[in-house]
């Protein structure tokens, strides 16, 4: 029985390698993120339910050994339980939101897969199984991305998009999985003796390294050349009297060097601003849009640490540290860049959210690999490629974390990289212990409880997402009872992303109502309106410093009091979000919103005072200019509207878009000197 729980312990961990490739294209909201959490943590349960009947039958063997790597590991993870009930909102720390899905709880599956692997596979055959197999699946997700790039740029979901993302949903975990899977072949080429998996391994790494640059993410690259640069020189040492190996390891140190300095040197030229990766790392400009609202994003996790320095404010609770210390420039740059639920890099997300306990631990778990690897290979316990390759790739992924955000395939291939650097510091185990027979009633039992925890956390969450997405698509065909009947299969299943369900279907009908106003079904917008707000309601009293949630609520009673003439339907939006101003309160679209609303209960001076706030917080806002002139006009002050024009073109303001058609529209015919000099 023992051989045979093992043997499929190791088949669910070669499962967990098809991960990244999980995708719902249309079954589910979030189909990049969603499938690939309940597919994780399905296998994940499952080997932990194989662990446990092997802990029954030999504790002794299989029992968790307290190596430095595994206290490093639970330590972080006894930071973020402890921050998950000192923080700001527990249940978002602990489920989190269905588009990202990384919760504690998810997070929790990781850990077990650490432990489980750690414990189980121990010998090098069975891990050289698992290493081929992680490489050659992870070469699929490759593949598809160089399908994406030099083929069909609209293959699955890509949308043309010049950075591929393959079957990963997002540019930047491509580019950290290929660096991965480019380490990984790059290691099991020193390892093989069958000539034919030593250049498969090679082939397949350069596949990955291709992956790096296709997914164009400075980050990734930055630390590919950080990671090659060590493991050159850790080379270059070791055989510092093999002449042969040394100069290999100078040689490309080298031309590492000199490649870098002439992209730099010509970084204007068309041939390197072409380059996928290295045209955006050499031109990277901190005044550029995304370094510059990242970078804005990262002073904001100071800030917010430095409010809350020992555990921070909760893991997946960045976002109201963010909107507390929202700065107005972050408007610069583009709506979307004004919503950061993540600082944007590991480290300083980890340093607000988790306070400074937090970020030494997070810190400790690349570090003290690192230490374990370089005390085993001066004690002769591993050789000098998994020495000099593994402190690459923990160098090359440190610093790639350091400008972007974990996701569930990176924490996939981490832990499992922890997992085999692990094993490999520990002793040969006898397998000591007398085996014990197991009754069929203990495993019913044990089997009948980790199946109902996979029912209950991931059977129940995917039935809710899809009935949701379905639900939203019959809403937009205009069935309108059928939405409300998938709605209520969605909602039965009970699954803890409720609140995610409750906000995916208000968003959707705040955007959908005015389509069914244009054609002329007013019923049954004012039907969807009602619901919307009533599930709204609901969330805001689960969140209530969720800003967002206080915005689709007010613009759903907004549209409900215009549909019904119902005054105390304004008044009740104006409420909602002078307190969701409060949460945050130099947000201009909260202002924006107020200010339109407060003009149409006549609090005229009320509105003009709060759009001349907006204004003054960041004069540069192009928006915050023709809104408080837009906001004139509403009163019949047309001569203070077109004043206001003139000051913002005085300073230099450029009105696009639809800006320029509001500016136009309130000119009119007028002749009005305006003086445009900067």
């Amino acid at each position: 029985m023992i051989r045979f729980f093992e043997r499929t312990i190791h088949v669910l961990i070669v499962a967990s390698f098809f991960m990244p490739l999980v995708l719902g294209k249309d079954s589910f909201i979030f189909p990049f993120i969603v499938p690939k959490i309940i597919f994780f943590r399905t296998v994940s349960i499952l080997m932990l339910l194989g662990f446990s009947l092997l802990l029954i039958q030999q504790w002794k063997k299989y029992r968790i050994r307290p190596t430095a790597i595994t206290i490093t590991i639970s330590l972080f993870f006894l930071s973020f339980f402890l921050s998950t009930f000192i923080g700001i909102d527990w249940y978002r720390i602990f489920w989190d939101n269905h588009e990202r899905m990384l919760g504690l709880f998810t997070l929790l599956h990781y850990f077990i897969y650490y432990l489980v692997i750690s414990s189980v596979v121990r010998e090098w055959k069975d891990w050289r199984m698992l290493l081929r197999s992680f490489l050659v699946i992870g070469s699929i997700a490759m593949l598809i991305g160089f399908i994406q790039r030099f083929i069909n740029p609209d293959f699955l979901l890509n949308r043309g998009a010049a950075r591929v993302s393959a079957t990963l949903g997002n540019a930047i975990y491509f580019s950290g999985y290929g660096l991965f899977l480019f380490v990984l072949g790059i290691f099991l080429a020193t390892k093989e003796t069958v000539s034919s998996w030593k250049w498969t391994s090679i082939a397949l790494g350069v596949l990955g390294l291709l992956g790096v640059f296709m997914g164009g993410t400075r980050g990734t690259l930055l630390g590919l050349l950080f990671g090659v640069f060590a493991t050159c020189c850790i080379y270059a040492f070791a055989f510092r009297k093999n002449k042969t190996v040394r100069h290999a390891s100078v040689g490309i140190l080298a031309l590492v060097i000199i490649l870098s300095a002439f992209l730099f040197s010509f970084r204007e030229t068309s041939f390197v601003t072409n380059l996928p990766a290295v045209g955006r790392l050499v031109n990277t400009s901190i005044s550029g849009g995304t370094a510059n609202t990242r970078i804005m994003a990262w002073e904001i996790a100071i800030d917010s640490w430095k409010e809350k320095p020992l555990f921070g404010w909760g893991p997946n609770n960045y976002y109201y540290a963010f909107n507390k210390h929202y700065r107005p420039e972050f408007l610069r740059f583009g709506l979307q860049e004004t919503w950061f639920d993540n600082a944007h890099s590991s480290l300083f997300n980890t340093l607000a959210v988790q306070g400074i306990i937090g970020i030494l631990l997070y810190i400790g778990i690349f570090f003290v690999p690192f230490l374990i690897l370089i005390r085993a290979y001066r004690r002769d316990r591993i050789g000098i490629h998994l020495f000099a390759i593994g402190v690459g790739f923990l160098i090359a992924h440190f610093i790639h974390n350091a400008t972007v955000f974990e996701n569930p395939t990176s924490y996939l291939y981490f832990f499992f990289f922890l997992a085999f650097v692990n094993q490999q510091m520990q002793l040969p185990q006898e397998d000591n212990g007398e085996e014990k027979p197991l009754s069929k009633v203990a495993v019913a039992v044990v089997g009948l409880i980790f199946l109902s925890v996979i029912y209950l956390t991931n059977v129940n969450v995917a039935t809710a997402n899809t009935n949701t997405l379905r639900s939203i698509q019959a809403m937009y065909r205009a069935e309108i009872d059928n939405m409300f009947s998938l709605y209520a299969l969605a909602e039965s299943a009970a699954s803890p992303h409720q609140d995610d369900i409750r906000n995916d279907i208000a968003r959707q009908i705040n955007t959908v109502v005015p389509q069914y106003a244009e054609q002329n079904r007013p019923q049954d917008a004012v039907k969807l309106l009602r619901f919307a707000i009533g599930e709204s309601s609901k969330n805001r009293t689960l969140h209530p410093l969720d800003i967002r949630v206080h915005i689709v609520e007010a613009q759903l009673l907004q549209q409900l009091g215009q549909f019904t003439n119902d005054g105390a339907l304004l008044i009740e939006a104006e409420q909602i979000l002078e307190t969701g101003l409060s949460h945050s309160p130099k947000r201009q679209q909260i202002i924006y919103l107020l200010t339109f609303l407060k003009l149409q209960l006549g609090k005229q001076q009320e509105a003009i005072s709060l759009m001349q706030s907006a204004l003054s917080y960041d004069p540069e806002i192009e928006e915050s200019w023709w809104r408080l002139a837009l906001a004139y006009v509403e009163i019949n002050d047309l001569d203070n509207a077109k004043q206001t024009i003139v000051d913002a073109q005085n300073q230099g303001i450029v009105f696009k878009g639809h800006g320029k058609s509001v500016v136009d529209s309130i000119l009119g015919a007028a002749v009005v000197e305006i003086d445009t000099t900067p």
